[in-house]
């Protein structure tokens, strides 16, 4: 159940986070594994793909 809970509290996380708060976890992710620790870059990865793809929707959006 440890887990199940630290996943559930990081799914909230990851929906209340604002875009900057997602960049400044990427730039501590990839400071980190410079560092020696990649714990962190799933969820960076994570982050990135999230904030790319409303990117991606907003210039599908423009074109037409």
């Amino acid at each position: 159940t440890v887990g199940l809970t630290k996943s559930l509290s990081l799914y909230w996380k990851e929906k209340l986070m604002n875009e900057y708060e997602k960049l400044e976890y990427i730039h501590s992710s990839i400071q980190e594994s410079l560092n020696g620790n990649n714990s962190m870059l799933n969820q960076a990865l994570s982050f990135v793909e999230d904030i790319r793809e409303k990117y991606l929707k907003g210039k599908a959006n423009e074109s037409k």
